[in-house]
């Protein structure tokens, strides 16, 4: 299952991640809105990280769930779709305004 390539591509969305929400930041902190690229850039990100613990899952079943480095995943997964679905149901026409402190986990 770990393929260095695929090692390497997941670390470089995580690195893009990284990126794109400190420019989410930086907007907020100016209290402007962000690009809507930056949005989707994060939700692409946020979908292959997804996607690449969901195939580990896949293939290792339980066993990836008893390692404690999983369970930062899980933690960051979980915190996603929460920080998603606020921004899914938010009557706000800002999509990443009702979930902003949730990216800080996620950083």
């Amino acid at each position: 299952f770990r393929n260095p390539w695929t090692e390497s591509f997941i670390g470089l969305a995580v690195l893009i991640n990284f990126i794109l929400i400190c420019i989410d930041i930086d907007y907020r902190a100016s209290e402007q809105r962000e690009p809507t690229w930056v949005y989707i850039g994060m939700a692409v990100c946020f979908f292959l990280y997804f996607l690449e613990f969901l195939a580990g899952v896949y293939v290792e079943r339980c066993e990836m769930l008893r390692s404690p480095k999983h369970w930062v995943d899980v933690v960051i997964i979980v915190m996603g779709c929460i920080e998603y679905m606020m921004d899914w149901i938010s009557a706000d026409d800002d999509p990443g305004k009702a979930s902003g402190g949730l990216k800080m986990i996620r950083l």
